[in-house]
């Protein structure tokens, strides 16, 4: 890369991303779903600031910083093809001062290709807890516990980093579970971090009037809400419980509160995995998204091997193509590009590399 070029995406210089992936802890400066490579696993007695500046995140900060982009990166990455995350667009927001000093140094530390970094994240996605109420046919995550991820514990990690964080967003497992989260919401409604946006990853069974009015003090991101399901009937035989008539007036109950909120509305996502038990759904699902009044969200099952993944039954492959272009007349622009990815795996399985 010549010495003007400019980064087509500096996340990795400003993410944290945990996650657990079969037993481990992985954590990267980026997403995981997104990596080209096996990276980010995190040995024990490792702590997550030990993942900022890893091998495997210096790496990837050299590669990007080498022009070497496709090396580690896909395509279909949402944050590179948005340019959301571009050297042009970097700045500094407004905010208290250790979080704009952060900043500061963060630009300088990409201006000068840093791969050791001295500067702490800002956008942090982080998952403290693999427990769940439901048991979903698609995930890939252990049943019961906290493995390694119960190294946040007291939730300390959130807590060091979050006067620098613009964004933080939380998933599980199932994180309305933990009485830290909310614990954590009414910290983040204190005057000082008003300045950080709070998102979460939810299967929306559980909604409360005390978490309305926790979300109602702090800034909101946006919240998701994975359903995978357009009919109760689909939706019980994906979680295994049946609550689909509950976590549809959950989600109508987040939107009043994101039309009503005192800082600005954020928005209010409703998930679907696209995989072999529901994708005829997908032109449904939509259709109830619409009516809803909420944005979707359509993304692949990981291609795993398991009894969801559809990548390598080449014998639904016309089925599914048919689903998939009748759901991209009713999707929006960004949900008709979700699914525009969706149809490139069909063309060639991620599996075995049949076209």
């Amino acid at each position: 890369m010549t010495e003007d070029a400019r980064l087509p995406c500096v996340l990795p210089w400003k993410a944290l991303f945990t996650d657990e992936w079969k037993g481990n802890v992985v954590a990267l400066p980026c997403c995981r779903t997104w990596i080209n490579r096996d990276y980010g696993i995190l040995p024990a007695g490792c702590s997550m600031m030990d993942a900022w500046n890893s091998e495997q995140a210096q790496e990837i900060r050299r590669l990007l910083a080498e022009g070497r982009q496709a090396e580690v990166c896909s395509p279909d990455c949402p944050e590179l093809v948005s340019g959301r995350f571009s050297e042009d667009r970097l700045r500094v927001l407004s905010g208290p001062m250790e979080y704009t000093s952060n900043q500061a140094l963060s630009n300088r530390e990409i201006r000068e290709r840093a791969y050791r970094l001295s500067s702490r994240p800002m956008l942090l996605k982080l998952t403290p807890t693999t427990r769940c109420n439901l048991r979903c046919s698609m995930c890939f995550q252990r049943r019961g516990g906290t493995p390694g991820l119960s190294r946040i514990e007291d939730w300390s990690i959130v807590e060091d980093l979050q006067p620098y964080a613009a964004e933080i967003t939380l998933q599980g497992g199932e994180i309305t579970l933990l009485p830290q989260f909310r614990r954590f919401l009414a910290r983040a409604a204190r005057p000082e971090f008003s300045h950080t946006k709070v998102s979460i990853i939810t299967n929306g069974t559980i909604w409360d009037q005390e978490l309305s009015r926790l979300f109602g003090e702090v800034r909101v991101g946006f919240i998701v809400v994975s359903l995978n399901a357009a009919k109760a009937e689909t939706f019980h035989a994906i979680t295994g419980v049946d609550s689909f008539h509950t976590v549809t007036a959950n989600v109508e109950n987040v939107l009043k509160l994101s039309r009503t909120h005192k800082y600005t509305n954020f928005d209010v996502i409703l998930s679907f995995v696209v995989m072999r038990s529901n994708f005829e759904e997908l032109p449904a699902f939509l259709d109830l998204s619409s009516r809803l009044g909420t944005q979707a969200q359509v993304s692949p099952v990981d291609p795993d091997g398991s009894s969801e993944d559809p990548w390598c039954d080449h014998a639904t492959h016309g089925r599914m193509r048919a689903v998939l272009d009748r759901a991209s007349l009713l999707a929006a622009p960004k949900t008709l590009s979700q699914i525009q990815s969706i149809v490139k795996l069909l063309l060639r399985c991620p599996m075995c590399g049949r076209a």
